[in-house]
């Protein structure tokens, strides 16, 4: 590699990517009572049927990314836990407050109207508390609530503290570590757990999470071998990955939750190993430092949809909305993509700012 990498353009546009692919999802399941067939099915049909795999990509990006930026730095205790802690908390925090606040208010406009809630039911106290500090799936809830995509959120956060601990004890350049949390995560997964801080969900972050460190492993070790047996990574990488996405298209597959894990350890990693090789060669860069943008905006873009489906569902009290129609489909996305671009610039980037500076902590 000619280059030191500083930044991922290839795997920050698929984390956009991915954020779209899961509010389209989302679109199909919260109004398949309104059409007999979604939007553009015939274009996007994997995204109706397991668009919700996007989650577990999400994962594996997430672990690429940390065990890159991450993993060497603390290991050599060049970054504390607080200031670890406290990067996440000004990246992630302001925006989602705002949301559950907005989810909140949307909500009681909702029950006032209909009765009972749009789609997440549990608004009550208890699962407030457990949102306000980013806990809403840790296994203390009884269900889904609020702002509820939010749920993968609360387990990435988890996901963090347990690299953190994992990095500063265990040397992550061994495959061990990534190797041990799978195993960990499949367990959780296979047995069916639902116990506090250990169930299929924290399982499922657990596997994904750890695959994408896994594939990071993988990359260091392919960038410092020889150009052949370099060559013979890529190769494989990129078959893997392209017959993993034309097999989840053609296909139209809708296995049981642990046989997908198995899917999800070869095709997502594969496809987070291949675009980091085109980051590293600087195959398309161009195109991928423009398209990166989205994975910029693609917290805001996840956070902000659930709210923007509230308003559109207090607007078809006013006004008659035909969710089978592309048109709406269409303002959907727009309008979310819209708040997330005016989100990122006006509120997450000076709220971070502003954070960093005022609190700014040592190691």
């Amino acid at each position: 590699m000619k280059r030191p990498i500083t930044r991922f353009y290839a795997l920050d546009t698929l984390r956009g990517l991915a954020a779209f692919l899961v509010i389209i999802f989302h679109f199909g399941i919260w109004h398949h009572r309104d059409f007999e067939r979604p939007p553009l099915e015939s274009w996007l049909p994997i995204l109706y049927t397991n668009g919700w795999m996007m989650v577990d990509l999400f994962f594996c990006l997430s672990g690429f990314i940390f065990f890159w930026k991450y993993s060497g730095t603390i290991y050599e205790k060049n970054i504390g836990f607080k200031k670890f802690i406290f990067l996440r908390f000004s990246r992630l925090y302001p925006l989602h407050i705002v949301t559950l606040i907005i989810v909140g208010v949307g909500q009681l406009f909702v029950y006032l109207s209909d009765k009972e809630y749009f789609i997440f039911q549990l608004n009550d106290l208890k699962h407030l508390l457990l949102n306000i500090f980013f806990m809403s799936y840790w296994g203390f809830e009884d269900g889904y609530s609020f702002n509820g995509p939010v749920w993968s959120v609360s387990i990435e956060i988890l996901l963090y503290l347990v690299f953190y601990f994992c990095c500063f004890r265990l040397k992550p350049t061994y495959f061990f570590l990534p190797v041990l949390m799978i195993t960990l995560g499949w367990i959780l997964l296979s047995g069916d757990y639902h116990f506090i801080l250990f169930n299929t969900m924290v399982g499922r972050g657990l596997i994904s999470f750890f695959a994408g460190g896994l594939s990071y492993q993988i990359f260091r070790m392919a960038i410092a071998c020889h150009q052949k047996i370099y060559l013979g990574i890529v190769i494989l990488a990129g078959c893997t990955a392209l017959t993993f996405w034309a097999a989840l298209n053609s296909l139209h597959f809708n296995f049981t939750a642990w046989f997908n894990e198995i899917v999800f350890l070869i095709g997502f990693p594969s496809t987070v190993l291949l675009l980091a090789f085109l980051d590293a060669e600087k195959v398309f860069e161009v195109i991928f430092k423009k398209l990166s943008y989205l994975g910029d905006i693609s917290y805001g873009i996840y956070l902000i949809h659930f709210p923007v489906q509230i308003l559109f569902h207090l607007a078809s009290k006013q006004f008659q909305i035909d969710y089978s129609r592309t048109e709406t489909f269409l303002l959907y996305l727009a309008c979310t993509l819209g708040l997330a671009m005016a989100s990122h610039r006006f509120f997450e980037i000076p709220c971070q700012r502003y954070l960093r500076s005022k609190f700014s902590t040592g190691q």
